[in-house]
């Protein structure tokens, strides 16, 4: 019997030869189309826009791309979510200070640190304690808030503004990068944004 390769099984292997660097190839066009797009933007969950919408009118030191670029930051919107360290919820608060700033946002009787209704404005509620807290330490003032969240505003004072903390100063970078990411949030909210990106309020 000849060991010599039939002419069907030639082109059968052939076949499959092309039709695997065919797959490869799109596979290579696929990586690229994404390479070159870039990751997916973070969006809001619907559920909560309207949480941080409300929220952000607390104080003048918070706006709903704010908020919305610290939670996205602290838990990825993740309502149940637990730290390492310990914080919960999505606005990853320690006992201590949920226990302190805390609030029974929806109304139900409860203050519940994973539930979103009951986080967001509790959120809102520290950060504008911490921008009160911070608002003689130089610098800007809303990079001196978003430090304090994460360090305490003991050492926001301590160190004159954001402290040399690779955790905190990644933090509040991290803050301002996704905050830029749901700007569209201030818009909506108020009907038109300002020049800085904060909400305007409506006449």
């Amino acid at each position: 019997m000849s060991t010599t390769e039939s002419v069907p099984k030639r082109r059968r292997r052939s076949w499959i030869l092309l039709l695997a660097a065919v797959v490869v190839l799109a596979g290579g066009v696929a990586a690229a189309v994404l390479l070159l797009r870039g990751p997916a933007k973070p969006t809001v969950p619907a559920a909560l826009v309207p949480l941080i919408e409300r929220a952000a009118k607390t104080c003048p030191a918070v706006s709903p791309s704010l908020l919305a670029g610290q939670l996205y930051t602290e838990s990825r919107f993740e309502a149940k979510a637990v730290s390492s360290a310990g914080a919960m919820g999505v606005a990853q608060f320690t006992p201590d200070t949920w226990a302190e700033f805390g609030v029974d946002g929806n109304g139900d009787g409860v203050k519940d640190v994973y539930d979103p209704a009951d986080a967001i404005p509790a959120q809102a509620r520290y950060d504008c304690y911490l921008a009160k807290q911070t608002a003689s330490v130089p610098g800007d003032p809303t990079r001196n808030m978003l430090a304090a969240y994460n360090a305490g505003p003991g050492a926001v004072a301590k160190h004159q503004g954001v402290p040399p903390f690779a955790e905190t100063q990644g933090y509040v970078t991290k803050v301002e990068k996704y905050a830029a990411e749901f700007r569209y949030l201030d818009t909506t909210a108020s009907g038109s944004a300002s020049p800085s990106g904060r909400a305007s309020a409506k006449p």
